[in-house]
C-alpha cells in the first residue's frame, strides 16, 4: 500500500475538526503522517485503529 499518496490530505478528527494537513508520510516500521499543530510538528500513526475513513476525492483523512 503506497500511503505517500496521502501527502497534502487534510486530517480531520471524529468531531469533524481539522487538525492539519499531511506534510509527509514516513515509514519507521509503521506508517506515520507528519503534520504541524499549533506550530509544533507531530506524527500520527496511520493504521486501522486510528483511521476511520479516507476520502480520496475530497483528500481528507478522518481520524479516530
Amino acid at each position: 500500500d503506497d500511503l505517500a499518496r496521502l501527502n497534502g490530505f487534510k486530517i480531520v478528527d471524529q468531531n469533524n475538526i481539522e487538525i492539519g494537513v499531511v506534510n509527509e508520510v514516513l515509514n519507521y516500521n509503521q506508517y506515520l503522517a507528519k503534520t504541524m499543530v499549533d506550530g509544533k510538528e507531530i506524527l500520527l500513526p496511520l493504521n486501522e485503529d486510528t483511521i476511520l475513513d479516507i476520502q480520496e476525492k475530497k483528500q481528507i483523512i478522518y481520524f479516530n
